[in-house]
């Protein structure tokens, strides 16, 4: 059985197979990573980061994880990235720690805020 993409779906499928002892399985996956759109990517054309993630998963793909013992090896990202479409520029904003005032400076300088909104922002 030919599985056509590596994305989230076509994994599930071939997990899903798999479980079946008769049938001989192979991914065929165009680019050099399978993951699809759940990888996320910085889209040139648009000039916009495109992802899906681990928020987009519904439940059938949970239980897939969990029968394949990989639930538990998900992990959060450390860092949240904020690009910036006009300037082409990134942030990254560490999503346990506290904003440090640079990277705040850093945000509205790319994103043209008034500091006033990101204080107000900040404060809610």
């Amino acid at each position: 059985m030919a599985v056509v993409g590596g994305g989230i779906s076509g994994l599930v499928i071939a997990f899903e197979l798999s479980e079946e002892q008769n049938i001989d399985i192979i991914v065929i996956e165009s680019s050099n990573h399978c993951g699809g759109k759940m990888k996320g990517y910085f889209n040139k054309k648009i000039k916009r980061f495109e992802e899906h993630s681990i928020r987009a998963l519904g439940s059938t793909y949970f239980d897939v994880l969990y029968r394949a013992g990989l639930l538990y090896t998900l992990s959060a990202v450390g860092d949240y990235i904020f690009y910036g479409s006009k300037s082409e520029s990134k942030v990254a904003v560490n999503r346990t720690g506290s904003l440090k005032l640079e990277t705040f400076k850093d945000l509205v300088d790319i994103f043209n805020l008034s500091m006033k909104d990101m204080l107000s922002l900040a404060k809610k």
